[in-house]
């Protein structure tokens, strides 16, 4: 009986010192993600709450970007070239930081580097498992393989994901003093296409994220991240225990098996590790305020 009830106590405990499931609090708090009921975390109210903020909050910023990028790349046209630096640089750090805030929504993404093998992962529709030991990474593969598992969603996702880092690429050349007018050009066609891109993939984001009145049991969104990070803890527990059948990682794709690969005890995280530094938002440009 008192067995049963350690892991539950260490759970309560978490959920209390992570308090208020905020941006800010919740990727701060720190716990082995296996080590609480084997990932039961996932399933808790405050994670999909910081799941749900997090859209939100990516919505909020995303679409006045995307209209501050297409109305700065066509007035630009009528500045002296002297002047683009200036202009592009805040939208070059937005850029950035909304690659960090759709990083709170899919694994390891942090900076523009981090976009190529995210889109690639979606077009092969295998998302790597968690390379660390912070919860949020763990919940960013679970929502990763959802998106993955969802219809067209992985398709669309991709495309919005190359799009943003080709607009990051060009506000870049803007910013540093390169391009010329056809890189205006190049850049408002992408700006314009971006935005279909992005509600392509918000439309996917939201069929993930966000539960239907009816749900099912078993079908909500805390029930699936749950049963996502449970199975990767289960197969960590099998590889590290010595087994000589793990695979090289978890599986997203639909194979006709509900069961991911399983990663080799060489390539198994150490999910006790320390959580990594927290990803801090970069501050508003004053465009945006």
């Amino acid at each position: 009986m008192t067995g049963k009830l350690i892991p539950t106590a260490m759970l309560a405990l978490f959920l209390t010192a992570c308090g208020d499931s905020s941006l800010t609090t919740y990727p701060e708090a720190a716990f082995a993600p296996c080590g609480l009921d084997q990932g039961a975390w996932a399933g808790e109210r405050r994670t999909t709450r910081y799941v749900e903020e997090s859209f939100h909050d990516l919505s909020r910023h995303f679409d006045p970007f995307i209209e501050a990028v297409e109305r700065t790349a066509r007035e630009a046209a009528d500045r002296p070239r002297a002047d683009w630096p200036a202009l592009f640089a805040p939208l070059h750090v937005e850029s950035v930081a909304n690659i960090g805030r759709v990083g709170r929504l899919l694994p390891r993404m942090e900076r523009a580097l981090d976009l190529t093998p995210m889109i690639e992962q979606m077009q092969e529709k295998q998302i790597w498992w968690p390379m660390g030991g912070h919860h949020t990474e763990f919940v960013g593969v679970a929502i990763a393989e959802e998106i993955v598992d969802h219809q067209d969603s992985s398709v669309h996702m991709a495309q919005f994901l190359t799009r943003l880092n080709e607009t990051e690429n060009l506000l870049l050349e803007l910013k540093a003093g390169g391009g010329g007018r056809d890189t205006l050009v190049r850049l408002r066609s992408n700006a314009l296409a971006l935005r279909d891109d992005w509600d392509a993939a918000a439309i996917g984001f939201r069929r993930v994220i966000f539960d239907r009145s009816n749900m099912p049991v078993g079908e909500s969104l805390g029930e699936r991240l749950q049963t996502r990070v449970s199975r990767i803890c289960e197969s960590y527990s099998t590889c590290s225990g010595g087994e000589d059948v793990c695979g090289t990682g978890g599986d997203s794709g639909d194979d006709g098996s509900d069961e991911p690969a399983e990663p080799s005890p060489a390539s198994v995280p150490r999910v006790e590790a320390p959580p990594p530094a927290r990803l801090t938002e970069a501050a508003r440009p004053g465009w945006l305020a």
